[in-house]
Parts: structure tokens; sequence; C-alpha cells
């Protein structure tokens, strides 16, 4: 018996109280004395020293619960984040090898798993146990100040910093992949919570499918040709600006309308039904190096109707002067102005012609030509005309050219310089040749030689001879004006020479400003 129960049962018995009462009383004292000293000694105040097992078991649980929360922070940084548009592309690319195909293939069902925030919900339900459930074992390992302090630092390094780095690293796809059974496991183990959870969010908010527009993939073509040029990529992973340009143009070709390519009626060269294949039509026809001619029947080139292939009058002799009514003609296709350019290339598709004529009510231009007798007019008349080569250049964003067109651009080069740029050479040449011949005449210390070219030999030629006593002698001198002062001093000088001296002064004084003291 200890000494506390003797002590309060002699106490109790002194003062009247019963052996049983006494007992019992004194048992419930003992009892709440050494409760309160008991629990403080289970609490440690020291680290463990692992020679239970109980210690080795918290230890467990506790790395189990770090790791547990590093795999959830890394899944939803590296699976979450992953876009269903890239990982799309990346299972349909050829060029890819079959591992990466694989992991976007295993990676896609849970990206796209309904209700779409499911996943999230229970990798951040996952992540939250395990933070919290750390703290508790870590308790009866270390003092409680040390088990904060590790709780934390493994919580930020080992839970958020580290996964955060691994699992959106260069290898983030093969990661992402050979964890997905366990995200699958995740989901399904906590799918009580996490669905409903799931499913309030995507009705809160909605996941937009964001596809990518055509301005977009243009702009996409641009920024990579930019970051390989920034990290020296090599030639076959960076876009040749041909291939960029036809990109742009293909994208661009549904937004264009006929107005836009269609060359003007004005500006198209057709024949007139009454027109006769002689050889001046002929030459002409060739000159232009067009494969189709448009043919019109009315007063108007509006009235425009028939094409005829240029192919197809290869047999014709100018001698005969074939009449153009009499030859083969090809329907064309018949389009709005405000048609789009992309649906204009199917129907060049199907092979029934490669021309189009342009009328802004087509549908009476068809009923017309349906009609015998009568040609489209107003209305329905013609207003330019459109072939396969216009779009394939709105594709290529650039022109055309065949042998036919370089022929044209020279026959147009040579015309331009044999009456422009060869006959201002001659005159320059000249001119030099001028001035060249006037200065050897002036001597190396004349003023005039200060003078622009062009002055120095429009004095010369305006005043180089001068006419002194009936004859003719050549000014030479120091300068211009000392000559004609000293020749108006002569003895013998005429009235006309005189009065030829002074307006000679008179109209070299502007010019020879300059030179005077």
């Amino acid at each position: 018996m200890s000494p506390f129960l003797s002590g309060c049962l002699d106490t109790l018995h002194e003062g009247g109280v019963g052996l049983d009462s006494a007992t019992a009383l004194c048992s419930k004292l003992a009892a709440l004395k050494a409760s309160p000293l008991e629990s403080l000694e289970e609490e440690p105040s020291h680290f463990a020293s692992f020679d239970k097992p109980e210690d080795w078991m918290n230890l467990s649980v506790a790395l189990c619960c770090m790791l547990m929360a590093a795999t959830a922070s890394g899944l939803t940084m590296g699976v979450v984040s992953l876009d269903e548009l890239e990982l799309r592309v990346k299972e349909r690319n050829v060029n890819e090898s079959k591992t990466e195909r694989g992991y976007a293939t295993r990676i896609l069902p849970l990206i796209r798993l309904s209700p779409r925030h499911q996943l999230l919900v229970s990798l951040l339900l996952l992540n939250a146990i395990a933070n919290e459930a750390m703290p508790l074992f870590l308790d009866k390992l270390v003092p409680p100040w040390a088990a904060i302090l590790i709780s934390v630092t493994a919580v930020l390094f080992v839970g958020e910093i580290i996964p955060a780095a691994v699992f959106t690293g260069p290898a983030k796809m093969r990661i992402a992949a050979l964890l997905s059974p366990l995200a699958w496991f995740i989901v399904m183990l906590s799918s009580p919570i996490s669905y409903p959870l799931g499913w309030a969010l995507d009705r809160l908010l909605p996941h937009a499918e964001g596809l990518p527009t055509r301005h977009e993939v243009k702009a996409l073509v641009d920024v990579q040709r930019e970051m390989a040029a920034e990290h020296s990529a090599s030639a076959g992973e960076a876009f040749h600006e041909d291939e960029a340009d036809l990109v742009r143009g293909a994208l661009s070709l549904s937004q264009k309308l006929v107005v836009d390519v269609m060359v003007p009626l004005e500006d198209v060269f057709a024949l007139p039904a009454d027109a006769a294949m002689d050889l001046a039509t002929m030459k002409q026809v060739i000159a232009l190096g067009h494969s189709r001619v448009p043919v019109y029947w009315g007063p108007a080139k509006s009235s425009i109707t028939r094409f005829i292939h240029v192919k197809d009058q290869i047999m014709l002799t100018p001698a005969d002067a074939t009449p153009v009514a009499s030859l083969r003609f090809h329907d064309p296709q018949w389009v709005g102005p405000e048609d789009s350019l992309f649906a204009l290339l199917n129907t060049f598709q199907e092979g029934h012609a490669h021309m189009a004529f342009v009328s802004r009510h087509p549908e009476l231009a068809r009923q017309a030509l349906a009609s015998q007798g009568e040609f489209p007019g107003g209305k329905s008349g013609c207003i330019g005309v459109i072939t396969l080569e216009d779009i394939i250049e709105e594709i290529l964003t650039e022109e055309i050219y065949d042998e036919s067109d370089i022929r044209a651009a020279k026959q147009v080069l040579n015309k331009f310089v044999l009456t422009i740029v060869r006959p201002r050479l001659e005159k320059k040449r000249a001119g030099a040749a001028a001035v060249a011949a006037s200065d050897s005449s002036i001597p190396p210390n004349s003023p005039l030689r200060r003078l622009p070219s062009v002055e120095r030999l429009v004095l010369r030629s305006s005043f180089t001879e001068a006419s002194v006593d009936g004859k003719r002698r050549v000014l030479r001198g120091k300068t211009l004006k000392s000559e004609l002062a000293a020749h108006s001093e002569q003895p013998g000088t005429s009235s006309a020479a005189a009065s030829s001296g002074s307006a000679s002064r008179d109209m070299a004084s502007p010019l020879l400003a300059p030179s005077e003291p």
C-alpha cells in the first residue's frame, strides 16, 4: 500500500468514516492524483530512442505520408497541367517515337476524365490528408517544436518544390505515364468524395474547349521560326520561309473573297465573236501568253459568256482567217464577288473549268445562258475573271511566272531601256563631254573653276567669243570680268562691240559676284 493511501485511510478512520467507505474514497483520490502524472509521462520531451517497434512504425508512417504528399503534388502539377491538344498532336505525330506516342495514349484518358475536375479533387484530397497526418506521427518521435519544423520543411521542399521541378521537367511525359495507374487508383479510392465535388465544380466552372484559331496557328508558325533562330536550331527543325508563307496563305484562303483576287473586266483580254483568227489576231494572242481567252458576243465586253483554249487552236492556219464564232468553246464557272475562294477552289477541283466569270448576279447569268439567244448583260453581266492560277498564287503568297511571262517582262524591260534609260544616258554623256571640253580651255587658276560645271558650261558657251574690230577672238585671261574690262578700254572699239561688252558684263555679273573683291 502506498504511503498516500495509508495516510488517507488513517485520516478518514480517525474522523469516524467506515473502513469500506474510506478505502473507496482514498482509491479514487489516488487515481485522480496519479492520472495527470501518467499523461505527462506519455508525452515525450526528448527524441525517440527507437528501441521500441512503435517508434519505427511511427517513422515509417510519417515517411509514407511525406511520399504521398509529394506524389499527389507532383501529379497535380504534371498531369492536370498537361494540354489535351498537345497530347493529341503527339499521339498522331508519325515523326514522334513510338514510346512518346504511347505515353500520350496512356495519359489522355486521365485528362479527358469526366467530371473534368474529379482528378484534380482526388489529388488535392490525398495531398491534404498526407500533409495533415504527418505531424501526428512526428509528435510521437520528436518534441513538438521539432515536429512543427520537420513538417513545414518536408511540406515545402519534399512535398512542393522538388515534385514540381521533377514532374514539370523534360521527363514529365514519361513520369506521368508511369504513374497513371497510381492516379487511377487514387481516383477510384476517393471517388465517393471526389466525384460529387468534381461534378459540382464542372457545373460552376465549365471546361471550355480552347481550339486554336487560324490566326493563332499563323502566329505559331512565326513564333516557331523566331524560337528556332534564337536557339540556333538546325534547318530541318525550323520552318522554311516558303513553308511559312504557304501555311499563312492556305489558312487565309477561306477568309478571302473572289473580289479580292479577280482581274477586273477592263484589264481582261477578250476577243469579239465576229473577229477572225488571222495573222494579226493570232500574233496578239501568242504575245499575251494566255492559255484561255474569253469571247464576248454583244457590243460590250461584259457580255462574255464562254472562252477558248489556245491549245485547241494550234492547227489553225492564219491565211484561212477562221471566224472566232466557229471555234470550240468551253463553259466557265459563274461566281459572285462575295463568294469564298475556298469554295471556288473546291469547284475548280471538280474539273469542269479552271476559269470563272464573276457577276453580281451569277444566277441571272446562268439563266440567261440557259435561254437560247440571250447573253448576260446589265446586272448579270461579267465584271471580272478569276482562274485557278490566281487562287494558287494566293496560297503561295507570291506570283507564278511562266515562259510567256518572262518573255513579256523582257520585252517591257527592253522597251524601257531603249526609250527612257538610253536617251537619258546619252544626254548625260554628251553634257559631260561638253563640260570636259570647256574645262580644258580654262586656266588652272581661273575663278571660273569655282563655279559648278553646269554654270561654267553656260558661261563658256555664252561668253567665250566676242567681236572686236570685226574679228572674233577667244577670251582668255585671269577672269572673264577683267578681260571684258580690258577689251572695253582698247582704242578703236566700235559701238557695237562696246555695247556687246557691256551686255556681256551685265549678264556675267551675277555669276561672277562671288569672285569680286
